[in-house]
């Protein structure tokens, strides 16, 4: 049962939010032609507490990530990292900053160390008590992966 389904055109409807009606996909969903959203997009995001050293980001499970005590500087790990030629993705690592700021410094892909091309041409310091959002956008160029990394800083000292 698919709840509420009809046909108008070339339009197939599935499904009514004011019925509550709920359509879940499991798996890979692929477009092959624009996707509208109308009404937003929600995303999860997983909390990594005290990072240090390397820290693994099963991407698998989101690609926001929320940071709450780390306690040095440390390598961002992204598993489960399945990214077909030619095709890219974002990351976003938000982090809450503790009196001494720290940041991932570093990034591998599924354990492969790559190079980050930061904004600037300068590699970002993190914010003491205030939060930092790094981003990576990743580019699988031919079979070689492009990360170009950004900071911002929000409150603070």
């Amino acid at each position: 049962s698919i709840g509420n389904a009809s046909t108008s055109g070339s339009t197939v409807s599935i499904g009514a939010e004011v019925n509550n009606t709920s359509v879940n996909m499991n798996g890979v969903t692929e477009f092959n032609a624009r996707a509208i959203f109308n009404r937003g997009v929600h995303e999860k995001f997983l909390t990594l507490t005290g990072a240090t050293g390397v820290v693994a980001h099963d991407v698998q499970s989101g690609h926001v990530f929320l940071h709450t005590t780390p306690a040095a500087n440390w390598t961002a790990n992204f598993t489960n990292f399945s990214l077909a030629q030619e095709d890219a993705t974002n990351i976003a690592i938000i982090i809450n900053q503790g009196n001494t700021a720290y940041m991932p410094t570093a990034v591998q892909i599924d354990g492969v160390a790559q190079t980050i091309v930061w904004q600037g041409n300068n590699t970002p310091t993190g914010t003491d008590n205030g939060k930092n959002v790094v981003s990576f956008t990743i580019l699988n160029d031919g079979g070689t992966y492009i990360v170009l990394g950004q900071s911002s800083s929000f409150g603070g000292v």
